[in-house]
């Protein structure tokens, strides 16, 4: 693959059937994407085809992107985003603007039905486009109109080079204990993933990076190295959950939007988790996965900092803080537990 930053590898067997054990999304077949002294973990529907449309993706000046590890808040943080944007007209019908998630295509598959609903689409705004190049990914570069807000799990390796030079970014971090837990969650409820581990079965392969979009801390540490960049603003998903005002309010300073406090104000109640919640229940407005496990719970679980107290087992949690501790040193922010 000429002219990306990374290779792409099958993963050795041994880890294939260890994963496979319990974790069913692997019917797709795991590849690992090589950067570096890192790894991450995709499927093989992360086509070369796929990834280089999202690595020459061309970024606008005007756009706003939001780059997470999973489960760190990535809907919460999109929802807030959206509603800053459009903070005169908070409509949960409205479709204008709403952040459009480059994964999408190999996470959940490009559709072959010509009838569905989002194939129809792609070719009434992309007419003579190649679904193989990316059903979402070709609509997002078409979207002319307006401010676009691009949402993606990569890491910033895996995007195009001139990322922040290019516009803002906005990079959301969670603590590897309750990221872990609502990882674990997640892939419980999807019915596409459809874990049948434990906990602690799940844990192990988070800890080793087996799992999709691979290690924590190679997310993480990729991230960190532009810190100091004027174009990357980095929100801790603790500090959101304890003082969304002051947060939304350093958003609003970073993007330029020139929201006042009564403006804040409203977006922190829109999109604080009960209200969220509420519109999803009632259908007004899905922003979760639908492809969902019912017997298993709601995309909207409980929302919290801390719960990782209440699941893991005295033994989890030696493991953890060990890994935490050999993994962390060079990490130059201070993370949050409760």
């Amino acid at each position: 693959m000429i002219g990306l930053r990374y290779t792409i590898t099958n993963v050795p067997n041994t880890v294939v059937e260890e994963i496979q054990n319990s974790y069913c999304e692997l019917q797709f077949g795991p590849l690992c994407c090589l950067y570096r002294k890192q790894s991450y973990v995709l499927n093989q529907r992360y086509t070369s085809k796929l990834a280089s449309s999202i690595y020459y993706f061309k970024f606008r000046c005007d756009d706003i992107v939001l780059v997470t590890y999973p489960k760190s808040g990535t809907v919460w943080m999109t929802e807030i985003l959206w509603a800053m944007t459009h903070a005169d007209n908070l409509d949960p019908n409205d479709e204008e603007g709403r952040p459009m998630f480059l994964d999408k295509d190999f996470l959940m598959g490009i559709p072959k039905d010509e009838n569905s609903p989002i194939v129809q689409k792609f070719r009434s705004v992309c007419p003579g486009g190649n679904p193989e190049d990316g059903i979402r990914i070709q609509m997002a570069a078409a979207a002319t109109q307006g401010q676009r807000i691009i949402v993606s799990h990569l890491p910033f390796s895996h995007h195009n080079p001139t990322l922040l030079d290019t516009c803002k970014v906005i990079y959301v971090v969670r603590n590897p204990r309750d990221n872990c837990v609502s990882y674990y969650n997640h892939v419980q409820m999807l019915s596409h993933y459809d874990f049948q581990g434990s906990l602690d079965d799940f844990a192990n392969l988070y800890m080793e990076g087996s799992v999709t979009y691979g290690g924590y801390w190679n997310h993480l540490e990729d991230a960190l190295q532009f810190n100091n960049h004027q174009n990357l603003h980095l929100v801790q998903f603790e500090d959101l959950k304890k003082q969304s005002a002051v947060e939304l309010q350093k958003l609003n300073d970073f993007l330029q939007l020139g929201l006042d406090q009564q403006q804040i104000d409203k977006v922190v109640e829109y999109t604080s988790f009960a209200s969220m919640k509420e519109r999803d229940g009632k259908g007004l407005r899905k922003v979760g996965p639908t492809t969902t496990n019912p017997e298993k719970g709601s995309f909207f679980r409980k929302g919290e900092a801390g719960d990782w107290k209440n699941k893991f087992s005295a033994d989890l949690e030696k493991k953890m803080q060990s890994w935490i501790t050999n993994n962390s040193e060079d990490v130059d922010i201070e993370l949050q537990y409760d």
